[in-house]
Formats: C-alpha cells, structure tokens, sequence
C-alpha cells in the first residue's frame, strides 16, 4: 500500500479530498435534518426535511419551505380577514 502511495501522489491526494467532501456532505445532510427536525420542535409544527429543497413545514395549504413561510403567513392572514389586508396596528395603541 505503501509502495502505491508514493507511486501515485496525485491520485493519493485526489482520493483523500474525495473522502474528505463525501464527510463533510454527510455532515451537512445531518445538520441539516437536525435543525430542521429542532425547529418543528420548537414551533410545534409537523417538518420534513427534503434534500433538494430544504426544510419543509405543514402549514393548512400544503408543504411550504421553511425560507418562505413569512410570505405564506402573511397570504393566509390576508386570506382570513374580513377586508383582505393586514392588520399591524401601526401608529395606533399606547406608546
């Protein structure tokens, strides 16, 4: 094995970084699920984690990812008030 390795230093070196991207991409995949399986934890929401897409949350549409689900909180909220906006309370209540 040795013999090989001082023989063919190039590919020596091309398999090590090979091994070394193949851990370091497991290791993101479950980080990856990890946080994705901590934050349906923390919200209480029911999550799955697609690999392409990312993390996924149940919300009564459908699955939304977890990036845009500002945006699908704020389209059901408008979708379930009587005049169709949002209701912030800007410039109104106690300082």
């Amino acid at each position: 094995m040795k013999a090989y390795l001082r023989a063919k230093p190039l590919q020596t070196a091309l398999l090590i970084m090979l091994v070394i991207l193949a851990f370091l991409m497991i290791a993101s995949s479950l980080i990856n699920r990890g946080s994705c399986a901590w934050h349906g934890y923390q919200t209480d929401r029911t999550t799955r984690y697609a690999i392409g897409v990312g993390c996924m949350v149940k919300m009564p549409t459908g699955w939304t990812p977890q990036r845009e689900l500002r945006t699908e909180q704020q389209s059901i909220t408008s979708a379930h008030s009587p005049s169709g906006q949002r209701d912030d309370n800007q410039g109104e209540g106690p300082c």
